[in-house]
């Protein structure tokens, strides 16, 4: 047969000789409750914390996802322009012509997807941090 030991440590208060036992472990229940309501606010912080660095590296990817989406707009546009002028000098077919002007309109609804996911997640970080960001 196994013994269980099972220890309990009381901080009897210097100044009162008086208490009973059952004072002092309602005492140290009560120390208990607090600690364990320090640790749950502390767990609560750490995962606010990681929710903000969360939001944050989201922010950050979807700012450099914009920029780049925006100058593909730029390089559509140019291929669109080229792809015009040597339509009309007969270089190449309409279907090319219209393939460009897709490649375009792609671009910038790409690029306009790209800044609703940065206001996304850029809403997420103020509600994670509790502070509109500028």
């Amino acid at each position: 047969m196994k013994k269980l030991w099972i220890f309990v440590i009381l901080f009897w208060p210097a100044n009162s000789y008086a208490l009973t036992l059952e004072e002092c472990l309602r005492q140290a229940l009560a120390q208990n409750r607090l600690l364990q309501a320090g640790r749950s606010r502390f767990e609560a912080q750490r995962a606010r914390v990681g929710q903000a660095r969360s939001a944050f590296y989201q922010l950050e990817v979807a700012s450099e996802n914009a920029a780049a989406l925006k100058e593909n707009i730029a390089l559509a546009q140019k291929a669109l322009e080229i792809a015009k002028v040597q339509y009309e000098a007969g270089v190449i077919t309409n279907l090319e012509e219209l393939d460009a002007e897709l490649s375009a309109l792609s671009a910038q609804t790409a690029y306009f997807a790209s800044v609703s996911g940065y206001l996304i997640a850029r809403a997420r970080l103020e509600k994670a941090v509790g502070a509109t960001i500028e």
